[in-house]
Formats: C-alpha cells, sequence, structure tokens
C-alpha cells in the first residue's frame, strides 16, 4: 500500500514516520543549539576578595541593576578566593571597575555589583582584577537606632501574642 502526502493507513502505526521524524530534527536541533552558542558569546574575568559569604556558582553580576553576568567559578588559593565572572560580551568592564558585594534581598540574596564600569583599559577573555578587592554592602544604611528598637519590641510583642494564640488552640 503507498503512503502519499501525510496519509497512514491504520496498519501500519506510528514507528516509521516517528523514526524519519526524529532523525530529520536531531541535525536540526544542533545546528540551532550550534547557532545560538556563537551568538551569546561571553568573557571569563577573574576577580579575588577575602570573604565570598553567601556567593555561590550562579550568583549574578549586575551593573546599574541589570544582569550582565554571573558567578561560575569559586576557588579558594591561600586566603584569597577567587570568583571567575561569566560577563556577557556586549558589556565592557574597564580594568578600574570597582566591585562589591551587595545584598538585594531581605533574604539574604547576594549579587556583585560592577560600578564604574568604564574606567581604565577594557578587560579582555581570561583578565583577573588584581587591585579590585570585593567588599560585602550593608543590608541597611542610615538607621534611626531608636527607630529599630521600637520595631524590635513590636516584633517580640507580635511573636508573643502568637504563641499564646498557639496555646489556647
Amino acid at each position: 500500500m503507498l503512503i502519499s502526502s501525510g496519509y497512514l493507513p491504520p496498519d501500519h502505526g506510528l514507528r516509521g514516520w516517528t523514526r524519519i521524524g526524529s532523525s530529520a530534527l536531531l541535525p536540526s536541533l544542533t545546528a540551532l543549539l550550534f547557532l545560538f552558542s556563537a551568538c551569546q558569546s561571553e568573557d571569563l574575568i577573574y576577580v579575588s576578595t577575602q570573604n565570598a559569604s553567601g556567593i555561590k556558582t550562579g550568583t549574578p553580576v549586575l551593573i546599574s541593576g541589570l544582569p550582565i553576568g554571573k558567578v561560575i567559578t569559586i576557588e579558594l588559593e591561600n586566603k584569597s578566593v577567587w570568583l571567575g565572572l561569566d560577563i556577557d560580551s556586549e558589556f565592557t568592564i574597564g580594568d578600574e571597575a570597582k566591585l562589591s558585594i551587595a545584598n538585594v534581598s531581605l533574604l539574604g540574596n547576594k549579587a556583585i555589583v560592577v560600578e564604574q564600569s568604564l574606567d581604565g583599559a577594557p578587560l579582555q577573555n581570561g583578565d583577573t582584577l588584581y587591585k579590585n578587592i570585593l567588599h560585602s554592602q550593608p543590608v541597611f544604611t542610615n538607621l534611626d537606632s531608636a527607630k529599630v528598637d521600637t520595631l524590635k519590641q513590636q516584633l517580640l510583642k507580635t511573636g508573643e501574642a502568637i504563641i499564646d494564640l498557639l496555646k489556647d488552640h
């Protein structure tokens, strides 16, 4: 029996068509992945710090709040932590840029923030920022201690009230 223009007789099943479809699909997906990876070039830049608390692979790298890359390697050497930053190649970071570890949420999520990113000569793939030590930034700045104490007392009272409610039930 002849098969034409997509018609599949009921007695043949779908096995033959599945093999044809998957054998044609695999080279197409491979070519697409190659093209996508070629268009998404990135530069690896290394920086060191004495304290990388909260940094892990995948931690974002930000300029003006916009993600431009991520941490892909973390290595301990002597008393320094070396971070490999995978930076999208459409962004330029100069060798005089300042980097800091910042809290980006109240839950403790961190990011590496790049400031003065265009200062100095542009860094190339594999370059290292030797003089730019990362420093942690505080979550809150300019706090009024009286207001913090008031908030602490209110939170303690709320916690006690919740405990009392749970005891009653």
